[in-house]
């Protein structure tokens, strides 16, 4: 994928801020995205995270159950970044407001 898309399927600095929105699916934009072009994005984006003062604190892997992947039409668990703006402690108030589809899902995380 060349540098210019994956800039727009990824976010740019200059529109996203740190203001929590909804961002299209790269998948619905480009059905036939490969695997490593969506880690490419993500990389993307979390430059773009790290550039407003974001720190990669840890790491998770999710669709881990093959019934899950079975589901979701993938035959590989997927692995993202931890972010410090993501960690909620034990007792701290989770703003809904703050939140667009707000879900609970149990994931493996290191940090």
């Amino acid at each position: 994928m060349e540098e210019s898309r994956m800039k727009a399927l990824g976010g740019d600095a200059s529109r996203r801020g740190e203001v929590p929105q909804a961002h299209c699916s790269a998948h619905r934009v480009r059905p036939r995205n490969h695997v490593d072009e969506a880690y490419r994005i993500q990389l993307r984006m979390m430059e773009v995270k790290k550039s407003y003062g974001q720190v990669v604190v840890g790491k998770k892997i999710g669709i881990t159950s093959r019934a899950m992947q079975a589901m979701l039409g993938v035959n590989e668990p997927d692995y993202g970044h931890i972010l410090d703006g993501m960690v909620v402690a034990e007792g701290e108030t989770i703003r809904t407001a703050d939140l667009i589809q707000p879900r609970i899902e149990g994931e493996i995380a290191s940090f």
